[in-house]
C-alpha cells in the first residue's frame, strides 16, 4: 500500500534535528542502539546513557565513526535520587 502523495514518506531526511542534544536511554541495546544513530544522522548531537555502564561506550564510538558528536555513561533510569 502507498502513502497518499501529500504525507510524507520515510527517508533520511524525514527531519531534522540540527543543534539539538538527544538523550537515548538504553543505548546499549539494539532498539536504544539504532534510535542513538537515527537522532545522529538527523543532526543532534549524543548523550547515549545504559544501566550497563561498559556498554554504553560502544554506541558513542558508532556514533563516532559517522563523524557526530556524542557523549556516553551509566544511568539508571528507574533509580531516583
Amino acid at each position: 500500500m502507498r502513502p497518499p502523495p501529500d504525507l510524507p514518506t520515510a527517508g533520511p531526511y524525514l527531519f531534522r534535528l540540527d543543534g539539538q542534544v538527544a538523550l537515548i536511554t538504553g543505548a546499549s541495546g539494539a532498539f536504544g542502539r539504532a534510535l542513538a544513530l537515527g537522532r545522529a544522522r538527523a543532526g543532534a548531537a549524543m548523550f547515549a546513557t545504559d544501566i550497563d555502564g561498559a556498554r554504553a561506550p560502544e554506541t558513542r564510538r558508532l556514533v563516532g565513526t559517522g563523524g557526530w558528536r556524542s557523549l556516553s555513561g551509566p544511568t539508571d533510569v528507574a533509580t531516583a535520587t
